[in-house]
């Protein structure tokens, strides 16, 4: 039997061991709390030396920023009429002007950070701060506008501050000099800037890049005629062409503007398909698109290469390509009897990289000899009966051999052609009925609507004889 003092004993114990088990609660908990306290502590505090910096950083920024423009500003307000036009002419420049210590064209360090400070001039000759290519031929009013940008990078992101100021010339700088502008164009219509364009005549030669106005202006004072010219890989024209160049009388104290229409490439990879059996010709035809907006005919050309054309340096027109397979006249599908339009346009925007499909004419022709029995292991193949137009492969095609039962199941590009056998069997010319070489009739490629093929064409049998 337990006596009341056991029992006593015993209940004083399990106070005490309660009371220690609530106090490492509380500890546990406590910590927690001092733990959070201390991590939101510390996020605000790098959050508020990241901010501190990033404001100090863009202090300093713009601190140079400032700096070159007023050394833009001193520097052409303290320039007769020869410097001026001489800084007109400048273009861009980067770390023109650097700290005490730096080096030309080298970053500018300040307290262990670089920064990258640009500088370009644009010529502005119809009005204060209008485009240059957007106004008359007669320079009443030149002004420059100063553009600075001053870049550096923080925590692996770069990070800018910009700045732009207008300087007039004095009287007769604009007079003493000719502009040639080049304005540059995008397939939307709208601006194509930061081009490389370059001048060259008889005051020398001057290369600057396009403004986001698409406008880049030179002055000379030696009068003549000048060519400018854009050479910008990846970089078209409406014709397809990289390199683009227009010649232009310069005269003193007038703005001759030329335009351009120059835009990012586009390019599109064709996959030749026909029905599921039927073999491609061998070699494949060249692949045709269409736009209209394309100097007449309004197409252009690719060869195939393995199982596949590449179309490249396109125009990237709004309404796109019309691409199908073949390049000889006939196959244009808008030149059919049938009056089936050609394929829908495929959209290809500025430097897209696009695919499309040029789908041929399915059809099965069977070979037989004198008697009508079938020939197996006739080797065939296709000429076209019109052949205006026809580049490469497209003036003779190899269809493949027949089977067992004499078939083969072909295809050819549309159009009309005439099948012969190859080497090793001849045309059975005897025959009343002319049944070798067999005319196809006119092949469509595209139904009504312009989308693929439909339906298989049985041509007749070919004679032949071995």
């Amino acid at each position: 039997m337990v006596t009341r003092r056991r029992r006593a004993a015993l209940r004083a114990r399990l106070r005490r061991a309660g009371d220690d088990g609530f106090s490492l609660i509380e500890a546990v908990v406590a910590l927690s709390i001092l733990a959070g306290v201390a991590a939101a502590f510390t996020l605000t505090t790098n959050l508020t030396l990241q901010v501190t910096r990033d404001v100090r950083l863009r202090q300093q920024a713009t601190h140079l920023l400032e700096r070159e423009l007023e050394i833009a500003r001193n520097q052409f307000k303290h320039a007769d009429t020869i410097g001026q036009a001489a800084v007109v002419a400048s273009g861009t420049a980067t770390n023109a002007n650097p700290l005490p210590g730096g080096t030309v064209g080298q970053p500018l360090d300040i307290d262990g950070r670089t920064f990258t400070v640009v500088r370009t001039n644009t010529v502005q000759v119809n009005g204060e701060g209008q485009s240059a290519c957007d106004g008359g031929a007669l320079v009443d009013y030149l002004t420059i506008a100063v553009g600075v940008r001053v870049t550096w990078s923080d925590s692996g992101r770069s990070k800018h501050v910009d700045g732009q100021t207008l300087l007039t010339p004095v009287k007769g700088v604009e007079g003493d000099v000719g502009y040639l502008a080049a304005k540059l164009t995008n397939a939307a219509g709208g601006s194509t800037g930061f081009v490389p364009v370059t001048a060259t005549g008889p005051g020398g030669t001057q290369v600057r890049s396009t403004a986001g106005d698409g406008c880049a202006v030179f002055l000379f004072d030696d009068p003549g005629t000048y060519t400018l010219s854009v050479d910008q890989p990846g970089y078209v024209n409406a014709e397809g062409i990289q390199a683009v160049g227009k010649t232009a009388a310069l005269e003193l104290g007038k703005l001759k503007v030329l335009p351009f229409s120059y835009e990012q490439a586009a390019e599109v990879t064709v996959a030749y398909e026909t029905a599921p059996g039927h073999v491609l010709p061998s070699p494949l035809p060249g692949i045709t698109a269409f736009n209209s907006g394309l100097a007449a005919p309004g197409e252009l050309h690719a060869a195939a290469s393995g199982s596949a054309a590449v179309l490249s340096g396109l125009w990237p027109f709004p309404d796109g390509y019309s691409i199908w397979a073949g390049t000889c006249d006939q196959s244009n599908p808008a030149m059919n009897s049938a009056g089936h339009p050609r394929p829908t346009s495929v959209p290809l925007g500025p430097g897209a990289d696009g695919t499309a499909s040029a789908y041929l004419a399915p059809f099965v022709i069977r070979a037989v000899d004198s008697g009508g029995a079938p020939l197996a292991g006739v080797d065939l193949e296709a000429r076209p009966l019109d052949s205006t137009g026809c580049e490469g492969a497209d003036a003779v095609m190899a269809l493949g051999a027949t089977g067992a039962d004499g078939t083969l199941a072909a295809s050819l590009p549309a159009g009309q052609w005439e099948i012969w056998p190859e080497a090793g069997f001849y045309c059975w010319i005897l025959a009343p009925d002319g049944s070798c070489p067999i005319p196809t009739g006119e092949l469509l490629v595209t139904d009504p609507a312009g989308g693929v093929p439909t339906g298989v064409v049985t041509l007749p049998d070919v004679v032949v004889s071995p």
